[in-house]
């Protein structure tokens, strides 16, 4: 989190390595008995090879305590666990904005114009605070460091022609009644999402292929006319698509409907999906892992997730796990276990 023009407010949540000191120990020899010259050899050796006993004063001190990661209910405090929450996702500490349109309207490959910001190939948009939908149209874009607040169908689009776009470090928030998506990726454009924080929206990212990791998505609502069907991560397996990953989020949908992650074969068949070290929590089932009638799916690796039940007993309100089939082609659901006991879900999935 931060604030415009000056304003640094910090993520905290950070974690003091561990300390370890080691305490000296000292010796001693016996010399044998052979004579007397013999025997002050034998004390002289052993004097000058072990070191002396420190004395009580200069003991070493005991080793510093370090805080103590938690291991289970990591949902009550999700960055206690090392999961993403709004301490470490987002804008960095420190970081000043510059206000669009209010400081600023245009810059490397972007402009402000009707309402939005349009960005193409080679844009860099850093350190802003947009108060409209941007709208990526290029190559090599970068959007970091940077907060964007409206209520648009998509508060970040990526359309089908780009390629080459990261976002880092930057905060989605849906105004009013909420977004209908945080970023949303026109058919399988692979872009790179990390430590994005994306809240008050109906879904909050839907994207084909590429890497979400490290991101938090939460306070999910039903925007109205903008989105009425609540998704934390969606894909709809968009033409070409293949090799999604979602790697250590953390994704909350507090209603009993649809998703945190789902995978949806509305224009293809679902293949090469990695859903790994997450920690996810409600909608209707939390996962939705691939099945449709496109065909059978491949490589859908559903792994080592920490499954909350901060809103309903089963992770959704009907289950955690929905329409995936273990028999496919390289699918695996493995390691995934419950967040409250660390002990592992079944694996047999609804539908």
């Amino acid at each position: 989190m931060t604030s415009v023009t000056g304003t640094r407010l910090g993520r905290g949540g950070e974690l003091r390595p561990r300390h370890h000191e080691r305490v000296p120990r000292s010796t001693a020899r016996a010399g044998s008995v052979l004579g007397a010259v013999l025997l002050v050899a034998g004390i002289a050796a052993a004097c000058a090879a072990a070191p002396p006993a420190p004395p009580a004063s200069q003991a070493p001190a005991p080793p510093t305590t370090s805080t103590q990661m938690i291991s289970n209910n990591c949902a009550s405090s999700p960055h206690g666990c090392g999961f993403p929450d709004a301490t470490n996702t987002g804008v960095p500490a420190g970081t000043t904005l510059r206000r669009v349109p209010g400081d600023v309207t245009s810059g490397p490959g972007w402009s402000w114009r009707n309402g939005a910001v349009f960005a193409t190939s080679g844009a860099v948009l850093d350190g802003l605070d947009i108060a409209g939908m941007v709208d990526v149209n290029g190559t090599n874009v970068t959007v970091r460091n940077s907060r964007i607040t409206t209520r648009s169908f998509a508060n970040l689009l990526v359309r089908d022609s780009s390629a080459n776009v990261t976002i880092t470090d930057t905060e989605i928030i849906g105004s009013g009644s909420g977004c209908g998506a945080g970023i949303q990726v026109q058919d399988s454009v692979p872009v790179t999402v990390t430590r994005v924080n994306v809240h008050h929206c109906a879904t909050g990212i839907q994207q084909d292929r590429g890497t979400i990791s490290d991101s938090y998505l939460w306070d999910l609502v039903v925007a109205g006319d903008l989105g009425t069907h609540v998704n934390g991560i969606t894909s709809n397996a968009g033409s070409g698509s293949a090799g999604l990953t979602i790697r250590h989020n953390t994704i909350f949908n507090p209603l009993d409907q649809t998703d945190a992650v789902s995978l949806f074969q509305d224009f293809g068949v679902q293949q090469d999906v990695t859903i790994t070290n997450n920690l996810l929590a409600g909608g209707g089932y939390t996962i939705y892992g691939g099945e449709g009638g496109k065909g059978a799916t491949r490589n859908i690796r559903i792994t080592n997730n920490r499954i909350a039940t901060i809103y309903f007993p089963a992770g959704g309100y009907w289950g955690w796990l929905a329409h995936f089939t273990a028999g496919d082609p390289g699918n695996l659901a493995s390691g995934n276990v419950w967040d409250s006991t660390g002990t592992p879900v079944t694996t047999r999935a609804a539908g």
